[in-house]
């Protein structure tokens, strides 16, 4: 665990490693990672074939079950939008049953999702809502525009840049915006605990699903503005 890597830049102690995957500790980057890195095209692949049809195949389904839970809380954070956000327009990148911009059109706001997987996309827009049905670009989401608020919700850790994200995300943003964004908690002391003491494996490791692992303890000055 303590072998350090060096590759394209990125390198640093391996803290497990999960079918083929280490993740490291990376000391270019400042949080940790999958090494190696997905692909561009490997991404695209995963998210827009396999992940729902394939590795979820019942997502759709078990979501709706937990769908008033779910709006309930989206509301909630909608209020929360309504009293600190300069206006009523959203984008929500990652926005896969589409319950959170549903939430948004409810509340009054205009809203806009990203979402590479087709059958998240087609699920979303048979409810009347609009949805992008491709991976994130500046370039694609300056086509409709900027928004007063956008929406990074469990998104960051699929990413092959999340830093570089953020920055263009800065830049769709209006004046006073808002970036709201949630990530897990992984490698939190009570992971580590069970992992290394009471011989549970480290579940929350899927390399295909989550590339980059945050926590409590990781530091945004620390990283650089480029990203990975």
């Amino acid at each position: 665990m303590a072998e350090t890597r060096a590759k394209q830049g990125h390198g640093g102690p391996v803290l497990v490693s999960v079918d083929g995957y280490d993740v490291i500790e990376c000391e270019a980057c400042g949080f940790r990672h999958i090494d190696p890195l997905l692909s561009d095209e490997e991404l695209k692949k995963f998210y827009d074939k396999e992940f729902y049809e394939s590795e979820r195949p019942d997502y759709f389904k078990n979501a709706e079950e937990d769908k008033d839970w779910w709006m309930l809380r989206y509301h909630h954070l909608y209020d929360l939008l309504d009293a600190h956000a300069p206006g009523k327009r959203l984008l929500d990148i990652g926005s896969g049953p589409g319950y959170f911009i549903e939430a948004g059109r409810d509340h009054g706001w205009e809203v806009l999702g990203f979402e590479p997987s087709r059958m998240a996309a087609e699920y979303t827009r048979k409810r009347g809502l609009t949805v992008v049905n491709e991976l994130f670009t500046l370039a694609s989401a300056r086509q409709h525009g900027t928004f007063d608020a956008v929406s990074l919700n469990l998104v960051l850790e699929h990413l092959r840049d999340p830093i570089g994200l953020i920055e263009d995300v800065k830049t769709a943003l209006n004046p006073g915006g808002i970036l709201f964004l949630t990530s897990p908690n992984d490698f939190s002391p009570y992971q580590e605990l069970l992992w290394k003491h009471a011989s549970f494996a480290p579940w929350w490791v899927v390399p295909k699903h989550h590339l980059n692992y945050f926590s409590t303890r990781f530091d945004p000055e620390a990283c650089p503005a480029d990203g990975i």
